[in-house]
Protein backbone atom coordinates (compact mmCIF):
# COMPACT_ATOMS: atom_id res chain seq x y z
CA UNK A 1 0.00 0.00 0.00
CA UNK A 2 0.87 3.58 -0.93
CA UNK A 3 2.52 5.77 2.58
CA UNK A 4 3.25 9.29 2.26
CA UNK A 5 6.72 9.90 3.30
CA UNK A 6 6.22 13.22 3.70
CA UNK A 7 4.40 16.49 2.44
CA UNK A 8 5.63 19.78 1.72
CA UNK A 9 4.98 23.06 -0.58
CA UNK A 10 6.86 23.69 -3.79
CA UNK A 11 5.88 26.58 -5.78
CA UNK A 12 3.09 27.46 -3.09
CA UNK A 13 1.54 24.22 -4.66
CA UNK A 14 1.06 20.80 -2.00
CA UNK A 15 3.67 17.99 -2.75
CA UNK A 16 3.33 14.66 -1.35
CA UNK A 17 6.35 12.27 -1.29
CA UNK A 18 5.16 8.62 -1.34
CA UNK A 19 7.56 5.72 -0.28
CA UNK A 20 8.48 4.28 -3.69
CA UNK A 21 10.71 1.24 -2.85
CA UNK A 22 14.32 1.43 -5.26
CA UNK A 23 12.90 -1.91 -6.98
CA UNK A 24 10.03 -0.23 -7.87
CA UNK A 25 12.06 2.05 -10.48
CA UNK A 26 15.48 2.72 -11.36
CA UNK A 27 17.83 4.70 -9.07
CA UNK A 28 20.00 5.46 -12.08
CA UNK A 29 20.47 9.05 -13.34
CA UNK A 30 20.39 9.34 -16.76
CA UNK A 31 20.23 12.23 -19.33
CA UNK A 32 16.75 13.49 -20.06
CA UNK A 33 15.99 14.69 -23.40
CA UNK A 34 12.00 14.50 -23.19
CA UNK A 35 9.23 15.08 -21.57
CA UNK A 36 6.14 13.00 -21.74
CA UNK A 37 2.80 13.86 -20.51
CA UNK A 38 0.36 11.11 -20.00
CA UNK A 39 -3.27 10.68 -17.90
CA UNK A 40 -4.07 7.80 -15.31
CA UNK A 41 -7.50 6.96 -16.96
CA UNK A 42 -8.50 5.78 -13.10
CA UNK A 43 -10.14 7.16 -10.17
CA UNK A 44 -10.23 10.59 -8.26
CA UNK A 45 -6.56 9.91 -6.65
CA UNK A 46 -3.27 8.45 -7.77
CA UNK A 47 -3.66 6.55 -4.79
CA UNK A 48 -4.88 3.48 -6.31
CA UNK A 49 -2.75 4.09 -9.31
CA UNK A 50 0.24 3.92 -6.80
CA UNK A 51 -0.72 1.02 -5.21
CA UNK A 52 -0.97 -0.61 -8.84
CA UNK A 53 2.53 -0.02 -9.60
CA UNK A 54 3.81 -1.21 -5.99
CA UNK A 55 1.28 -4.56 -6.88
CA UNK A 56 3.54 -5.35 -9.93
CA UNK A 57 7.02 -6.29 -10.58
CA UNK A 58 7.78 -4.45 -13.65
CA UNK A 59 9.17 -0.79 -12.68
CA UNK A 60 6.38 0.37 -14.43
CA UNK A 61 5.58 4.31 -13.01
CA UNK A 62 6.32 7.91 -13.87
CA UNK A 63 8.51 10.35 -11.35
CA UNK A 64 5.18 12.05 -10.35
CA UNK A 65 1.43 12.90 -11.22
CA UNK A 66 -0.82 15.70 -10.81
CA UNK A 67 -4.43 15.62 -8.66
CA UNK A 68 -7.04 17.18 -9.57
CA UNK A 69 -6.84 19.76 -6.96
CA UNK A 70 -3.38 20.75 -8.70
CA UNK A 71 -1.11 19.18 -5.93
CA UNK A 72 1.25 16.54 -6.58
CA UNK A 73 2.24 13.42 -5.96
CA UNK A 74 5.70 12.04 -6.50
CA UNK A 75 7.55 8.68 -6.27
CA UNK A 76 10.79 9.40 -7.31
CA UNK A 77 13.71 11.96 -8.75
CA UNK A 78 13.11 13.09 -12.47
CA UNK A 79 16.60 12.23 -12.89
CA UNK A 80 15.84 8.54 -12.81
CA UNK A 81 13.76 6.63 -14.59
CA UNK A 82 11.23 3.66 -15.14
CA UNK A 83 9.10 1.85 -17.71
CA UNK A 84 5.74 4.38 -18.82
CA UNK A 85 5.83 4.16 -22.54
CA UNK A 86 5.59 0.08 -23.31
CA UNK A 87 6.48 0.71 -27.07
CA UNK A 88 6.62 -2.63 -28.90
CA UNK A 89 9.49 -3.31 -31.07
CA UNK A 90 6.33 -3.38 -34.08
CA UNK A 91 5.85 0.32 -33.76
CA UNK A 92 9.22 0.84 -34.04
CA UNK A 93 9.41 -0.90 -37.13
CA UNK A 94 6.79 0.24 -38.68
CA UNK A 95 8.34 3.75 -38.97
CA UNK A 96 11.39 1.95 -40.36
CA UNK A 97 13.22 2.65 -37.20
CA UNK A 98 16.90 1.66 -36.74
CA UNK A 99 16.89 -1.57 -34.06
CA UNK A 100 19.28 -0.47 -31.08
CA UNK A 101 20.42 -3.59 -29.58
CA UNK A 102 22.17 -4.21 -25.89
CA UNK A 103 23.62 -7.06 -24.14
CA UNK A 104 22.24 -8.23 -20.91
CA UNK A 105 24.26 -9.52 -18.23
CA UNK A 106 23.40 -13.48 -19.19
CA UNK A 107 25.08 -12.40 -22.49
CA UNK A 108 21.66 -12.31 -24.53
CA UNK A 109 21.11 -9.98 -27.21
CA UNK A 110 17.80 -7.61 -26.98
CA UNK A 111 16.34 -4.40 -28.77
CA UNK A 112 16.97 -1.51 -26.14
CA UNK A 113 14.84 0.96 -28.49
CA UNK A 114 11.88 1.10 -25.85
CA UNK A 115 14.46 1.28 -23.05
CA UNK A 116 16.40 4.08 -24.34
CA UNK A 117 13.09 6.30 -24.74
CA UNK A 118 12.04 5.22 -21.01
CA UNK A 119 15.81 6.26 -19.59
CA UNK A 120 15.82 9.41 -21.66
CA UNK A 121 11.79 10.63 -20.54
CA UNK A 122 10.80 12.76 -17.43
CA UNK A 123 6.84 10.87 -17.72
CA UNK A 124 4.56 13.33 -15.69
CA UNK A 125 0.66 11.74 -14.95
CA UNK A 126 -2.65 13.51 -14.73
CA UNK A 127 -5.03 12.02 -13.05
CA UNK A 128 -8.03 11.74 -15.08
CA UNK A 129 -10.78 9.25 -16.31
CA UNK A 130 -9.77 10.11 -19.92
CA UNK A 131 -12.07 8.98 -22.30
CA UNK A 132 -15.75 9.16 -21.61
CA UNK A 133 -19.11 7.40 -22.57
CA UNK A 134 -22.78 9.39 -23.11
CA UNK A 135 -25.39 8.15 -22.06
CA UNK A 136 -28.96 9.78 -23.14
CA UNK A 137 -27.29 13.36 -21.44
CA UNK A 138 -24.92 11.79 -18.60
CA UNK A 139 -21.41 10.81 -19.37
CA UNK A 140 -19.71 7.97 -17.42
CA UNK A 141 -16.05 6.60 -17.20
CA UNK A 142 -15.41 2.96 -18.26
CA UNK A 143 -16.16 2.18 -14.10
CA UNK A 144 -19.76 3.64 -14.92
CA UNK A 145 -18.99 6.65 -12.63
CA UNK A 146 -21.37 9.40 -13.72
CA UNK A 147 -19.38 13.14 -14.15
CA UNK A 148 -20.31 16.38 -13.74
CA UNK A 149 -21.02 17.82 -17.20
CA UNK A 150 -19.18 20.85 -16.55
CA UNK A 151 -15.88 18.45 -16.54
CA UNK A 152 -16.99 17.12 -19.98
CA UNK A 153 -14.37 18.22 -23.14
CA UNK A 154 -16.23 17.73 -25.85
CA UNK A 155 -14.69 17.66 -29.66
CA UNK A 156 -16.57 17.79 -32.52
CA UNK A 157 -14.35 16.25 -34.16
CA UNK A 158 -12.93 13.35 -32.50
CA UNK A 159 -9.80 12.36 -31.05
CA UNK A 160 -8.41 9.18 -31.39
CA UNK A 161 -12.05 8.17 -32.26
CA UNK A 162 -13.65 9.61 -29.37
CA UNK A 163 -15.66 12.77 -28.25
CA UNK A 164 -15.74 12.83 -24.86
CA UNK A 165 -13.15 13.26 -22.07
CA UNK A 166 -13.09 14.13 -18.95
CA UNK A 167 -11.04 17.49 -18.52
CA UNK A 168 -7.68 18.45 -17.40
CA UNK A 169 -8.68 21.43 -14.68
CA UNK A 170 -7.35 24.47 -13.88
CA UNK A 171 -5.39 23.42 -11.57
CA UNK A 172 -3.99 20.60 -12.81
CA UNK A 173 -2.57 22.41 -15.73
CA UNK A 174 -1.26 25.38 -13.58
CA UNK A 175 0.95 22.95 -11.66
CA UNK A 176 1.77 21.05 -15.14
CA UNK A 177 3.05 24.83 -16.53
CA UNK A 178 5.25 25.42 -13.41
CA UNK A 179 6.74 21.47 -13.67
CA UNK A 180 7.52 21.81 -17.29
CA UNK A 181 9.46 25.28 -16.75
CA UNK A 182 11.26 23.57 -13.80
CA UNK A 183 12.21 20.60 -15.78
CA UNK A 184 13.08 23.10 -18.84
CA UNK A 185 15.44 24.46 -16.89
CA UNK A 186 16.80 22.47 -14.97
CA UNK A 187 17.68 20.00 -17.92
CA UNK A 188 17.78 21.82 -20.62
CA UNK A 189 14.88 20.84 -22.64
CA UNK A 190 13.39 22.24 -25.22
CA UNK A 191 9.42 22.36 -24.51
CA UNK A 192 8.15 24.79 -27.27
CA UNK A 193 4.83 23.37 -28.77
CA UNK A 194 5.59 21.28 -31.68
CA UNK A 195 1.86 21.47 -32.61
CA UNK A 196 -0.55 18.66 -32.85
CA UNK A 197 2.03 16.32 -33.81
CA UNK A 198 2.47 15.46 -29.96
CA UNK A 199 -0.64 13.63 -29.51
CA UNK A 200 -0.69 11.61 -32.41
CA UNK A 201 2.00 8.72 -33.29
CA UNK A 202 4.55 9.41 -35.23
CA UNK A 203 8.60 8.67 -36.28
CA UNK A 204 9.58 11.85 -34.93
CA UNK A 205 8.62 10.84 -31.49
CA UNK A 206 9.30 7.34 -31.79
CA UNK A 207 13.12 8.05 -33.00
CA UNK A 208 13.68 9.97 -29.85
CA UNK A 209 13.44 13.61 -31.17
CA UNK A 210 14.01 15.81 -27.91
CA UNK A 211 11.30 18.08 -26.21
CA UNK A 212 7.83 17.68 -25.37
CA UNK A 213 5.69 14.69 -26.37
CA UNK A 214 2.74 12.87 -25.33
CA UNK A 215 2.06 9.07 -24.75
CA UNK A 216 -0.57 9.16 -27.88
CA UNK A 217 3.08 10.27 -29.95
CA UNK A 218 4.69 7.03 -29.05
CA UNK A 219 1.19 4.68 -29.14
CA UNK A 220 -1.67 4.55 -31.47
CA UNK A 221 -3.74 2.61 -28.85
CA UNK A 222 -3.07 5.52 -26.40
CA UNK A 223 -4.93 8.58 -26.18
CA UNK A 224 -2.99 10.91 -23.49
CA UNK A 225 -3.02 13.33 -23.39
CA UNK A 226 -5.78 14.86 -25.25
CA UNK A 227 -5.59 18.05 -26.86
CA UNK A 228 -7.75 19.93 -24.52
CA UNK A 229 -7.22 23.98 -25.68
CA UNK A 230 -6.74 25.17 -21.93
CA UNK A 231 -3.85 22.47 -22.08
CA UNK A 232 -2.88 23.70 -25.32
CA UNK A 233 -2.69 27.30 -24.20
CA UNK A 234 -0.09 26.89 -21.69
CA UNK A 235 2.04 24.75 -24.13
CA UNK A 236 1.61 27.36 -26.54
CA UNK A 237 3.11 29.72 -24.41
CA UNK A 238 5.95 27.90 -23.30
Amino acid sequence: MANVKQIRYWESIKVVDYEFPDNQYYPTHTFKKRIDLHHMASGQSLIGDINWWLGNKERVATCCGIERDGSIGTMFSSKYWAHALGVKIKEFDKFNIERIYRVKNNGKRYVANNEILNEETIACELDSWGRLTKKGNSFYSWTNEKIDPGLVQIYDKPFKGQHYFEKYTDEQIRSLEKLLIYWRDTYNIDISYKGDIIFEQNKRALSGEKGLWTHGAYRKDKDDVHPQPELIQILNAA
